[in-house]
């Protein structure tokens, strides 16, 4: 039987639907987040516990260590129960946090950095017509000149880090996927910096538990090219394959309602970036409580 979670009842159901028309929270289905479009949750299969099993074991084995039993689950889940793959990943992520000390900067601190250093550089996106989260990002008002010293760059992976579990805020959601979409319409070369992309990939293709299934870039210089190419000396193949370049005209088409599309796009997604991202991680850690209350093998934790 389901089992009943934490009320959020106070959480904002706006943009958190595929619908965005609006809702409250419930517990109906033993989920975290309903409407009458779709139920998202957080319930684990059988086959998903053995997998998580058998990488908790693992994980121990090794002395490593998983934030808390909602992560365990994801990596679970995106490496499809395979143990070598998810041990790739946290091994990756275990050093990522250790060497920049990203624990040491608080959410808080990170999001400070971002408004001062890059001003505007995120704008709020539904989901798309799958059903999958996403997260935009103004290429333009992108400043990798900006991280110079290595308190920039903690605060930048953490505020990194805090975006991505705000798109993988239930299991459900880290089993669908996520998309990212970048604006580029005032995208130029010094929006760029090699070394920069190199730890962001570094991240989402082999470090943090979430599929990425697609990588929209809207209005893309005629640069975009040179840029692919750089860009798929150090990225997977499989992720190369899932960039999606598009003309703003056609973003529309990506959503099956137009409340989800951005506002600058012509779309009636107003929430404020920062806002949004709120509601979705008080829904994260929501879903990190329900999921660390229930049965099952616990993974070494480490305060994030």
């Amino acid at each position: 039987a389901p089992r009943p979670g934490p009320p959020p009842s106070d959480l904002p159901f706006e943009s958190l639907c595929p619908s965005s028309a609006g809702g409250t929270l419930t517990q109906k289905c033993g989920c975290i987040i309903c409407c009458e479009e779709m139920c998202v949750g957080n319930e684990i299969s059988d086959e998903e516990k053995e997998w998580m099993r058998k990488i908790d074991e693992a994980v121990k084995a090794e002395g490593l260590m998983v934030e808390n039993r909602f992560m365990l689950a994801a990596y679970a889940i995106v490496s499809k129960g395979d143990v070598a793959k998810a041990l790739h990943r946290i091994r990756n992520w275990n050093r990522i946090v250790t060497t920049h000390r990203i624990n040491e900067t608080s959410e808080k601190e990170a999001t400070q950095w971002f408004k001062v250093n890059m001003v505007d550089v995120f704008y709020s996106v539904g989901r798309d017509a799958e059903g999958m989260t996403g997260y935009g990002i103004r290429n333009g008002n992108f400043r990798p000149d900006k991280v110079v010293t290595d308190d920039d760059l903690r605060c930048f992976l953490r505020g990194l880090s805090d975006n991505l579990k705000s798109n993988t805020m239930t299991i459900e959601d880290v089993r669908r996927g996520s998309f990212f979409m970048g604006d580029m319409s005032t995208m130029a070369w010094e929006n760029f910096n090699l070394n920069l992309q190199k730890k962001m990939v570094g991240v989402l293709q082999d470090s943090f538990p979430i599929k990425l299934k697609r990588l929209v870039f809207v209005n893309p210089p005629s640069f975009i090219w040179a840029l692919i190419k750089i860009m798929s000396v150090f990225m997977k193949k499989k992720l190369v394959d899932r960039i999606k370049p598009i003309q703003m005209s056609d973003v529309p088409q990506l959503f099956s309602d137009t409340a989800n599309v951005p506002a600058h796009m012509g779309g009636g997604m107003t929430l404020d970036a920062w806002e949004k991202r709120e509601n979705q991680l008080k829904i994260y850690r929501a879903s990190v409580a329900e999921v660390e209350s229930g049965g099952g093998p616990r993974a070494a934790t480490v305060a994030m």
